[in-house]
């Protein structure tokens, strides 16, 4: 080998090394419809998309997210087909089957009905209005499933605003924001009859979900955390999420 071949072999070597250091992997990642967060109408697939992609984008992880009901995402996700779920509530039989994320966002779950909703007993609650819808496989507070109501689930909340505006149930429980946001769809009349519960019932923290079986799962969520403090520390988490009019992030700690 001369002088010129051999410095060629090094160049050569040490480009394959940067090549080989800057690779990107790829995942996909299953989700439902959930605006005003994510969805696949919206820019950038919605503010929490955004921010789940820059995350992983900033340790070069490229991530797709496909959308599908609510309840196959989490078939498909469990059956490995992705590589988790944006995004989840915490809930013990979850935690069997994925690794969560610090909380990424918070949302209410409130009642939504034709009439003002006061009464805060649940079993109470019940007797006056005792058809309720639900999303299937939402992980619903254990006193709602417990208080007696006769319940109706449907794949989507879309399809649950619409079993309460054709009268198929007598209230719904829901995400506040998700519920406003399809109801901006409807004639101002029906936005105006449809009137939220005063009480919140519940105060959610947001996930994403690693599926715990997923190839290196651990170094994925270790990386995708280490994504979201490099964002939280220059203002791009804020600043991707100001759509939302969300609070301030709570502080995470590290899993």
């Amino acid at each position: 080998m001369n002088l010129s071949t051999g410095l060629l072999f090094i160049l050569l070597l040490g480009s394959a090394g940067s090549h080989a250091a800057e690779a990107v992997r790829q995942i996909r990642l299953a989700s439902s419809d959930f605006q005003p967060y994510y969805g696949p109408q919206s820019p950038h697939q919605g503010p929490l998309a955004e921010l789940i992609q820059t995350a992983f984008a900033s340790q070069h992880i490229e991530s797709a997210i496909e959308f599908m009901s609510w309840s196959d995402a989490l078939q498909q996700a469990q059956a490995g087909t992705y590589a988790g779920v944006v995004c989840g509530w915490d809930h013990p039989l979850r935690r069997q089957q994925y690794l969560f994320s610090s909380p990424l966002y918070y949302n209410e779950l409130r009642f939504f009905a034709y009439q003002k909703i006061r009464e805060r007993n649940l079993p109470a609650l019940a007797k006056q209005l005792p058809r309720l819808g639900l999303v299937k496989d939402y992980a619903y507070p254990e006193q709602v499933q417990q208080a007696g109501f006769v319940v109706t689930r449907v794949a989507t909340d879309q399809q649950l605003l619409q079993l309460l505006l054709l009268h198929q149930v007598d209230l719904i429980l829901a995400d506040s924001a998700t519920t406003q946001y399809w109801l901006t769809q409807q004639p101002l009349q029906t936005q105006v009859q449809i009137q939220p519960s005063e009480q919140v019932l519940a105060r959610k923290a947001m996930h994403l979900l690693i599926n715990k079986t997923y190839p290196d799962a651990r170094q994925l969520l270790q990386q995708f955390e280490r994504g979201l403090l490099q964002l939280e520390k220059d203002g791009r988490w804020a600043q991707i999420l100001t759509p939302l009019e969300l609070p301030t992030p709570a502080r995470r700690q590290w899993r």
